[in-house]
């Protein structure tokens, strides 16, 4: 268990009994992820520190930190070379090489922040959510190690304003939302789902025309 105040204990659920007391971090423990090895998991910190920690010996084997902050999430990669991902509230991903001890890539994955990052079991897979309303399936199959998109489903980031049936068939849904976005979901097939594209708005610019008229 991590606490916002650095602090971290090991329990034991069963009988319900505090085990182990370890020496906890200076800074808000965000994220807590067991790692494959036995005995070591990995923590993440409000400044962005990544520690992998032998909780059997409380001594702290690895320690990494991602240039964006915030940790808020963890994954590690089961199916392949010994990696670790962590994400951020920016929507950056960082991959780090865990037996060169060092960051092997980074991803901008979201336009805001994630709070899912999960390897799939055995699969060069990784999953992502983000608070800008999207879910994407990302896949390890390049010849330089890094992740493609492979799937992905997405809405407005903020509350859609205008919502109309659109076409003859009325198998479609037009919306517009408070993100600037234009969007047509299919009500068939969400592969039919269409991003129509992003307004843009430049009040100096707007400004300028209206003094010049």
């Amino acid at each position: 268990v991590g606490s916002e105040q650095g602090g971290l204990q090991l329990w034991n659920v069963k009988q319900g009994k505090l085990v182990y007391t370890f020496n906890g971090f200076a800074d808000k423990i965000t994220v807590l992820e067991q790692a494959p090895a036995i005995d070591v998991a990995a923590v993440g910190l409000s400044n962005g520190k990544i520690v992998l920690l032998n909780l059997k010996v409380d001594v702290a084997l690895m320690e990494f930190t991602q240039e964006w902050g915030t940790v808020t999430g963890i994954a590690f990669r089961t199916d392949g070379p010994p990696m670790m991902a962590t994400s951020s509230v920016n929507g950056q991903i960082a991959f780090w090489d865990l037996e060169e001890k060092k960051i092997a890539g980074t991803l901008l994955a979201h336009n805001d922040g994630i709070f899912t990052l999960k390897f799939l079991p055995n699969e060069p897979l990784l999953l992502t959510t983000s608070l800008d309303n999207s879910l994407k399936l990302w896949i390890f199959d390049k010849l330089d190690g890094t992740p493609r998109l492979l799937r992905y489903r997405e809405g407005h980031s903020s509350s859609p304003l205008f919502i109309r049936y659109h076409g003859a068939k009325g198998d479609a849904i037009l919306s517009a939302g408070e993100d600037s976005s234009l969007r047509i979901f299919s009500t068939i097939s969400e592969t039919l789902n269409v991003s129509l594209g992003r307004a843009s708005y430049n009040r100096k610019a707007s400004r300028k025309i209206s003094e010049f008229n």
